[in-house]
């Protein structure tokens, strides 16, 4: 872990404007900020010739505009550089856009699925944003207990992530409401009951969403993702479809004051 932080980097296919390589970072993983991430590609696989390089910032994903893909040779490989503020600098494991070369078509399938979701999208589903949750960041010391480590606030400014900011920015979605239920719950404080509103909602494989973003919906409410489901096409990394239990929030929750506008 010292020298890669890295817990997952994969290629999905998100939009028509190139290829999209996303990650996560080990939540274990400390430095100093700010942090800059930069997509790498090579054509050798200790990446000693650099032919396409992209600095996105404290992203979690970059897409890959270059058009030098040239139907994705066996060669073409990603990797992700992070640069902290301490100076140091860490390198994902390189990736290539498929699985297992000699089976080359399943990608061409994958995306032939994904491309179909995207017009299943258009008719049929909503615009929303996802907003991700942070696993990894500047730390906010006195929002922080020093004896567990874990945040003592779910308000600002890190909103019970203990990172500054505490979400990436908001990134705009399509997904479909496939159904729906509304319960009565015991209100946590001992204030009666409360209506909850649970969702099962559909959508792409990017990005990838994990218990505790947040989904904000075409009406701008702000939903809790509380349960997630994969399908990823066999013998590829390609994820083509997700599904996600969704929780509305509460009125009186902090993190209904993150805007999605600013």
């Amino acid at each position: 872990m010292a020298n890669n932080p890295f817990r997952l980097v994969y290629v999905a296919l998100a939009n028509y404007e190139g290829t999209t390589v996303a990650w996560e970072l080990d939540p274990i993983f400390k430095d100093e900020g700010p942090f800059v991430f930069t997509l790498e590609v090579s054509e050798t696989p200790d990446f000693s010739a650099i032919i396409f390089s992209k600095v996105v910032g404290d992203s979690f994903f970059a897409i890959d505009d270059s058009r030098l893909q040239q139907n994705y040779l066996a060669s073409y490989l990603y990797r992700v550089k992070l640069q902290t503020g301490s100076g140091k600098t860490y390198y994902s494991d390189g990736i290539n856009y498929f699985a297992e070369i000699e089976n080359r078509h399943k990608y061409l399938m994958a995306k032939e699925i994904v491309r179909r979701e995207f017009v299943r999208f258009r008719y049929t589903g909503y615009q929303g944003y996802i907003i991700k949750r942070r696993n990894y960041g500047v730390v906010d010391k006195a929002s922080v207990s020093g004896i567990t480590g874990s945040a003592m606030v779910e308000d600002k400014p890190t909103y019970g992530t203990s990172f500054l900011g505490g979400y990436y920015k908001p990134l705009k979605i399509k997904y479909s409401e496939e159904s729906g239920t509304y319960n009565l719950e015991l209100n946590k404080n001992g204030l009666g009951t409360d209506e909850v509103e649970t969702l099962k909602i559909r959508m792409p494989g990017f990005p990838l969403v994990s218990p505790k973003d947040l989904l904000v919906d075409h009406k701008n409410a702000k939903y809790i993702i509380d349960d997630v489901e994969y399908l990823q096409f066999p013998g590829t990394r390609i994820i083509v479809v997700q599904t996600c239990a969704v929780k509305l929030i509460p009125p009186t929750d902090p993190l209904n004051k993150i805007n999605v506008h600013e």
